[in-house]
């Protein structure tokens, strides 16, 4: 037979079969195990500021503070302990609160301007015994409180206070009758019920309440996307909180908060996701220690081009034999990969392989390795390329087939722990390292890596200045 003829028709036949009996696995990727991520606990230091404190515990305050009138029979002394109906017109408004705080303990002082009246009614006819704020200014009286704080198990801060003391800071104007005004005036009870307004306010903006209108602001920050620069993206992914101490200087009471989250760090930014409601805060046992899932995802569709920039138009020696490649592609099938290369020599069709995906840590690259033919494949080549089912293809399919799948990994080992500004006054600090592989998976549009590794996470807010670092062993 004519050598150019026999070359013709075995091109044919290798054209004919390729198309017609090389069958591909379907896309249907299902990966025996998932890397689930593993729960990290953060310390997350929270300055409370008490001046906004103090200003929550104004709003809520009454205006005034109290007002009322009262009635009741006296012996003036003055009058020769003739017994007068006095009557009493008193208003009260709170003129500023005070609250101070060394390491646990609390000072409170609260200045309430007083504007009281009062006046007699007898036999020698109606006359004013004493008054303030009426036309003049008002009487001052300064109450003081020294108690303690401490964190309820179940959340929030308790106030344990002290014996209340009042002074005058500017007394009532007092007539020539020479009336005892703190009793006129009821003072006693006066104090009593600021007593009562105060710490009732004070209680309920540092109770778990207040604290977690406190973290509402945090909240929101803590589960969106912090952009880490270098095409990284982390993403905390919070589950519970609760609260472990306290530590007072001034108007800051500095909270600890720990924090439950399944962090991540992504190679793309992720989509939006909505806000979790905020959990109640609560004490669990501790099991200290940071440890972050580096998740990689990339399209299938920019795989194909990466692995096409490698092999593409390559042609390659087996047992003597041209293999050229024109172009690959890869998906996902069970718990392997699929390789399905389009060739030009030694005779132009498909040829289907089938892969156990694995990734470098320590490039974040994608091979494959156990490269093996599909079934279809197998039965095709055996009846027209044989020497293509030997060792030496698949070898070299194995060490040509290379993905970039994280180039964002090497710029995260070396991602020192810089600040990081995530806004509204929280700010992060991350050191990574003990870097190794947790999984590689397909979906039917996307091939998934994740990466682990120990380091140590800080979180701030609300704080002027860098405060001592937590570790994370």
């Amino acid at each position: 037979m004519n050598m150019r003829l026999f070359w013709v028709l075995l091109a044919l036949m290798f054209a004919g079969c390729a198309g017609h009996e090389v069958r591909l696995p379907a896309n249907d990727p299902s990966p025996s195990a998932v890397p689930v991520q593993t729960e990290s606990e953060i310390n997350v230091p929270v300055a409370l500021n008490l001046q906004s404190v103090r200003a929550d515990v104004l709003h809520h305050l009454p205006k005034p503070l109290l007002a009322g009138q009262s009635s009741k029979q006296m012996a003036v002394a003055a009058l020769g302990g003739l017994r007068v109906a006095v009557q009493t017109e008193y208003r009260l408004t709170m003129d500023d609160l005070q609250l101070q705080v060394v390491h646990h303990a609390l000072h409170l002082q609260a200045v309430v301007d007083v504007a009281a009246r009062a006046s007699m009614s007898g036999p020698l006819g109606h006359a004013t015994l004493a008054g303030c704020g009426f036309g003049e200014a008002p009487a001052r009286i300064r109450f003081s409180l020294d108690g303690t704080l401490s964190v309820l198990q179940m959340g929030g801060v308790s106030v344990q206070p002290g014996a209340w003391k009042m002074d005058w800071l500017r007394a009532c104007r007092v007539t020539a009758l020479n009336l005892d005004v703190g009793s006129l005036l009821s003072l006693p009870w006066i104090h009593d019920q600021v007593n009562r307004l105060v710490q009732d306010e004070l209680t309920q903006a540092l109770s778990a309440d207040g604290v977690r209108s406190a973290l509402m602001a945090v909240w929101p920050i803590l589960n969106q996307p912090v952009d880490m620069g270098h095409g990284l993206w982390l993403l905390l992914h919070p589950s519970d909180l609760a609260l472990s101490q306290l530590d007072g200087a001034g108007s800051i009471v500095n909270l600890d908060i720990q924090l439950k989250a399944r962090p991540e760090v992504l190679g793309e930014r992720p989509v939006a996701q909505p806000v979790p409601p905020l959990p109640a805060l609560k004490p669990w046992a501790s099991r200290p220690g940071f440890r972050v899932g580096l998740l990689f995802g990339m399209p299938l569709s920019k795989a194909d081009a990466l692995l096409n920039q490698s092999i593409a138009g390559r042609t390659l020696m087996v047992h003597g034999h041209q293999v050229t490649i024109r172009s690959v592609q890869v998906y996902g099938h069970a718990d392997r990969a699929v390789l399905v290369l389009q060739l030009d020599q030694p005779f132009a069709g498909m040829i289907v392989l089938e892969a156990t995906p694995v990734m470098d840590p320590q490039t974040g690259s994608l091979s494959f390795t156990q490269v093996d033919y599909a079934l279809s494949t197998t039965s095709f080549l055996a009846r027209t390329a044989s020497w293509m089912l030997g060792h030496e293809l698949r070898k070299q399919i194995e060490l040509s087939l290379k993905v970039p799948l994280a180039p964002a990994l090497q710029q995260l080992r070396r991602y020192t722990k810089a600040p990081l500004d995530m806004g509204h006054g929280l700010k992060a600090k991350l050191t990574l390292e003990d870097f190794r592989a947790q999984g590689l998976w397909f979906s039917p549009d996307k091939v998934h890596a994740m990466v682990g590794a120990n380091g140590d996470l800080q979180l701030y807010y609300g704080l002027d200045n860098n405060p001592v670092q937590v570790p994370m062993p």
